[in-house]
């Protein structure tokens, strides 16, 4: 299993906030962000903000302890796992050390066990549609607009757990058409408590993989992420992204691949979606992943999905190591083949705040501390967006390998 520390149960209500070990009942929620800056002061800001998520990643890492983020996440994963069907969502502050659960009804009794060691986390209940509900919607409204509109329009869909609703972003121009389908058809796909919003931009700009192209080498191309081993035998690779060579050089050596494994490879659309791929390795691996920075190899012994508002850093071979936060998970895009100009659709990808990734980044790791959260897809309408680890896991058959003996997170 993954790093876990939360073991112990105890009883709570229905709104909560759990600090330092102590039980505190509140009659309502604490408040998601602090105050925005104002116009000349948005850029220090956002600045200073991934500056200290940085400093908070470094430092687990460092140390070997989670961060609270790290803790956060890892718990809101087994929640999820455990109520699929209550869970309605999850939200990390601006601080980085406090956030939020809410559930569909009342919170499970056992709730308070799974933040046993994290404080500062409010619970509650009464949401009006779970988190899995609402990503099924996100996902299958994709869907229906692709089908009804032939792919001809470009399109990103996610949803807003906060809002219970399903956002689609298109280009200007498009609204009547997407507002048609959306009376006729695809409204009658979802649930009547969940609202659909149209967000059109002059600027949007589809998804788009950010690789070199011409040069076929992974070195040349992509990034690579993190040291994976085939569940149920021996065979070690690297995880990219499926849009990213499988055969070729790796970090300088040449011909370091076999031919692609069985089920190595996945573009998927749907909440459990992602682009992403293991290259079956000719030599054994280390362990260790690069992420550059203060600390160049790093071993990730545990992985999560991030909850919006995570802080989350990242290492592509163009753009070093960087980190922002998490802005939407959940996201489906239409993206088009580079060779035939064949338009799909990419599921299961989350985004962050800012664009600071560039061509060749494509397939590098995200993470936070020792914990690994993505697999660099590229940008979708401004954004750099990623393929969740857990996900990856899950579709290609592997698991995370953690030293040169082949051990492994379970």
């Amino acid at each position: 299993m993954r790093r876990d520390s939360l073991s112990n149960h105890l009883t709570l209500g229905l709104t909560l906030v759990i600090a330092v070990g102590t039980i505190m009942f509140l009659g309502g929620a604490a408040s998601a962000t602090s105050a925005e800056p104002t116009n000349s002061k948005v850029t220090t800001a956002a600045q200073d903000a991934n500056d200290a998520v940085a400093e908070i990643d470094q430092q687990s890492a460092k140390s070997g302890q989670p961060s609270w983020t790290e803790e956060f996440n890892l718990a809101v994963d087994k929640i999820r796992a455990d109520y699929p069907d209550s869970f309605g969502g999850s939200l990390v502050y601006a601080s980085q050390a406090a956030g939020r659960v809410w559930f569909v009804g009342n919170p499970p009794d056992e709730i308070a066990g799974y933040f046993s060691s994290i404080k500062n986390v409010v619970v509650e209940g009464g949401a009006s549609v779970s988190e899995k509900t609402l990503y099924q919607a996100a996902s299958d409204t994709m869907d229906q607009l692709f089908v009804a509109t032939g792919g001809e329009i470009n399109l990103v869909t996610y949803p807003e757990p906060q809002e219970a609703k399903v956002v689609v972003e298109l280009p200007a121009g498009s609204q009547e058409k997407v507002e048609e389908i959306l009376s006729t058809t695809a409204r009658k796909f979802l649930p009547e408590e969940i609202a659909v919003e149209l967000h059109a931009t002059d600027d949007f700009s589809p998804a788009e993989p950010e690789l070199f192209h011409g040069a076929r080498p992974l070195g040349g191309v992509c990034t690579g992420a993190f040291p994976v081993k085939r569940k149920g035998g021996n065979e070690l690779g690297i995880f990219t992204a499926a849009h990213c060579p499988g055969t070729g050089s790796y970090d300088g050596t040449s011909d370091a691949f076999f031919a692609p494994y069985a089920y190595s490879i996945s573009t998927a659309s749907g909440p459990g979606g992602g682009d992403f791929r293991w290259n079956h390795s000719k030599y054994g691996l280390s362990g260790l992943t690069f992420v550059a920075g203060n600390q160049s190899m790093r071993v990730f012994d545990s992985y999560a999905v991030p909850s919006v508002g995570s802080g989350i850093c990242g290492y592509g071979k163009q753009t070093d190591y960087k980190c922002n936060t998490v802005a939407q998970c959940g996201l489906s895009a239409t993206t088009t083949v580079p060779d035939n100009n064949q338009q799909y659709t990419v599921g299961g990808l989350c985004r962050v705040t800012g664009h600071v990734t560039t061509g060749g980044d494509s397939g590098g790791p995200w993470f936070m501390g020792r914990t690994a959260n993505g697999i660099h897809y590229g940008k979708v309408n401004g954004h750099s967006a990623f393929s969740l680890v857990s996900n990856a896991l899950v579709q290609t058959r592997v698991n995370l390998v953690v030293d040169s003996a082949g051990n492994t997170v379970q």
